[in-house]
């Protein structure tokens, strides 16, 4: 039994086939049309249950939102207008009666700003609503491939933690931040250590742990103000067995524990929030040279607690969908209680934190993150600046552009190139929600096409003259590809890594560090091909490497402390 009482043994779920088509499906089910059943559905506590077709519809809503989906051959807007479609037919019932709604403002009141009081209680799905619960469909189906049988909860949670700050570069100060979802940070590969936190918070709540942000006291015994990002610590707990499990998303490390494995070359057991009041040594541990880690045991003393999460997750609009959907042991977790109410008697995670802390932080310094909401809300209404960054991230993800002859007849024939195929797009998709397997063959066809492009109809019979243009790609095709062609093998290289394959993803990356003239994706590269080496045993190799890294790179700080770490394995082994 986990923190949140209500663990489901999680197992592989079988992928669906005909999405698109049960995207379409959905619009006549919506409209009444379709079987009904005596059957009804899940319902809610004290509810009646739902017709058997409106539970089909919402399967179908859910298909509509798969990650590999929504906002790609589903149009963003569509599962939102499905939703309220199915909203004003069944809410009403859905959603007991038992609820004191006004009781319920004024709990959430003090937690929450009042807009998202507002989005809470609305009746009306948002846009956000569908974001929210695709971000939450990709979270179950990550875990769900890295599952290992009979290993550890912690563990897989650790290797989570390691897979999203492996994935996430920490963009530098120079560039410009984006209002990114969970899911598009992954796919993107960039973000912020607020974003990784973010992130690291729907992989755990899949597995119904309440993930918090760490909010640091005053240092009793600092005089010393600094504004450097990069030595700033952005703490996360982990609510686990009744203890809190520290990760720092700023430098990407766990904090580590005295019983964490010396000789491993990335630390495997975090700390507890309990031990490092205690012991202040845990912290120094993460001091190098004239770079001191901020943070220390008296500042964890009196430390604020901040659950993660957004007004999407406690909707109460979003708790209907959850009876509704289809069961399994892979059924994505979308909605929880974040207060005590009807049914959810004791249930309300903040309530279950504040029991589960009693004794290491006080009550009334335990609260609700507000960033994930912010980050909601300016996705929303992106800034000319942001939009152009947006797209200039993006537009590598529709290479291949394909050619074909113009099936005019009446002109001279001539090449026409045709939209991207978006296969970059696709391979990111499979490795973020965690096959890299089946994304390896796609960036090694994109990287093929870096100086040419393929045929749109292999079939077709083109003119040899043409067949010779074809060779010159357009300046605008040529820099696509080329571009694609260099993201794909930074990709290829990353999925490697994730695969186990250290001496390939070690190669990998080195030929990209070669090649490639990224800058924004060269000190990440550093910091993977260092770990792949140190995976292989090659610690002084891989210390080489972090030699590299200057100091204004975000990741400096995290070399350093591993530089260390592998230095004192290294000394460990001669004695």
């Amino acid at each position: 039994m986990t923190d949140l009482q209500r663990r489901s043994s999680p197992r592989r779920l079988v992928g669906l086939s005909g999405r698109l088509l049960a995207v379409l499906t959905a619009a006549a089910l919506l409209a009444g049309c379709g079987p009904d059943s005596p059957d009804g559905g899940a319902g809610s506590p004290g509810s009646k249950p739902s017709t058997q077709k409106d539970s089909i519809a919402i399967a179908s809503i859910i298909e509509s939102l798969q990650p590999d989906e929504f906002d790609i051959s589903v149009p963003r807007e569509l599962p939102t207008t499905y939703l309220n479609n199915w909203g004003d037919k069944n809410l009403e019932t859905i959603l007991s009666d038992d609820v004191d709604e006004d009781k319920l403002k004024t709990q959430l009141s003090s937690l929450l700003t009042e807009e998202q009081v507002q989005f809470v209680l609305r009746r009306e799905f948002v846009i956000r609503d569908s974001v929210h619960i695709r971000d939450m469909i990709w979270a179950r189906k990550l875990i769900d491939e890295k599952l290992v049988d009979d290993e550890p909860e912690l563990a897989l949670l650790t290797r989570l933690f390691y897979h999203v700050v492996h994935t996430v570069r920490l963009i530098d100060d120079v560039e410009t931040p984006l209002p990114l979802s969970p899911f598009e940070a992954m796919l993107y590969g960039r973000g912020t250590a607020e974003d990784r936190a973010w992130i690291f918070s729907c992989l755990t709540r899949q597995l119904k742990l309440p993930f918090l942000l760490v909010v640091l006291g005053q240092d009793e015994n600092s005089t010393e103000a600094t504004d450097a990002k990069q030595n700033s610590p952005l703490i996360g707990g982990l609510l686990h067995d009744g203890k809190v499990y520290l990760y720092d998303f700023q430098i990407g490390l766990p904090i580590p524990s005295a019983s964490s494995p010396p000789e491993d070359p990335l630390p495997g057991l975090p700390a507890t929030l309990e031990e490092v009041q205690k012991n202040d040594a845990l912290l120094r541990a993460l001091d190098v040279d004239d770079l001191p880690y901020r943070a220390s045991a008296s500042q964890f003393q009196t430390a604020k607690l901040l659950l993660i999460g957004e007004s999407s997750v406690w909707a109460r609009r979003v708790e209907a969908v959850t009876y509704e959907m289809p069961k399994s042991n892979s059924t994505p977790v979308i909605w929880e209680p974040l207060v005590s109410h009807g049914a959810f008697a004791g249930e309300g995670i903040i309530d279950i934190v504040t029991e589960s802390v009693a004794g290491l932080i006080k009550s009334d310094a335990i609260g609700v993150w507000d960033y994930p909401e912010g980050q909601r809300s300016a996705r929303e209404i992106l800034t000319t600046e942001q939009k152009s960054l947006f797209d200039r991230i993006h537009e590598p993800m529709s290479a291949p552009r394909p050619y074909r002859q113009s099936l005019d007849t009446g002109t001279p024939p001539k090449l026409e190139y045709g939209s991207g195929r978006q296969m970059q797009l696709k391979a990111r998709v499979a490795q973020v929600l965690g096959r890299p397997q089946d994304a390896i063959p796609l960036y090694v066809r994109i990287q093929t096409w870096r100086n040419t492009a393929p045929k749109a109809d292999p079939k077709q019979l083109i003119d040899d003259a043409l067949l010779e243009q074809a060779k010159q790609l357009p300046e605008e095709i040529l820099k696509l590809h080329s571009r694609a062609s260099l993201e794909t093998s930074f990709w290829q290289a990353t999925s490697q890594l994730e695969l186990g394959r250290h001496s390939a993803a070690a190669s990998a990356f080195d030929f990209w560090i070669r090649t490639s003239p990224s800058p924004e994706l060269t000190g990440q590269a550093i910091l993977l091909i260092a770990l792949s080496r140190a995976q292989q045993g090659d610690l002084i190799i891989g210390g080489g490497f972090l030699k590299r890294l200057p100091k204004e790179n975000a990741s400096y700080q995290k070399a350093q402390i591993l530089k260390k770490r592998w230095q004192a394995i290294e000394d460990g082994k001669g004695n």
